[in-house]
């Protein structure tokens, strides 16, 4: 089961995480160099097949952890905490509120799906 999951990693990470990979290639200048490009690609791939066979059965705890915080994180917490640091001094009051709540939501759904995760994790 670590095995075939460990291939599935391996054939949808692409598709994931594969422009945040990109994205930092080209921050760190490795985009210019299609060698060194391919092995920074096989690195990430591969440490993330080990991580799925080293953590075995808490697989789904290590990807609900992952996905609680980051996915939380990025739909309910930046965007509204963007929007008040560049537009708050043109936005009303009650809208500013509002986005602070919206901030405030998904912090507290990431923090409650943390907590989940480690206790599916066993930790």
């Amino acid at each position: 089961a670590q095995i075939s999951f460990a291939l599935k990693l391996q054939m949808t990470l692409p598709l994931l995480a594969g422009p945040c990979v990109h994205v930092l290639q080209e921050v760190f200048g490795i985009a210019q160099w299609p060698v060194l490009r391919s092995v920074v690609n096989l690195a990430f791939l591969l440490s993330c097949a080990a991580l799925a066979i080293a953590v075995g059965e808490k697989i789904d705890g290590v990807m609900s952890l992952a996905g609680a915080v980051i996915t939380s994180t990025l739909i309910f917490v930046l965007p509204p905490s963007m929007q008040v640091g560049l537009c708050g001094h043109r936005m009303r009051p009650v809208a500013i509120a509002l986005s602070i709540l919206v901030a405030l939501v998904g912090v507290t759904c990431a923090c409650f799906g943390f907590m989940a995760s480690w206790q599916r994790l066993g930790l």
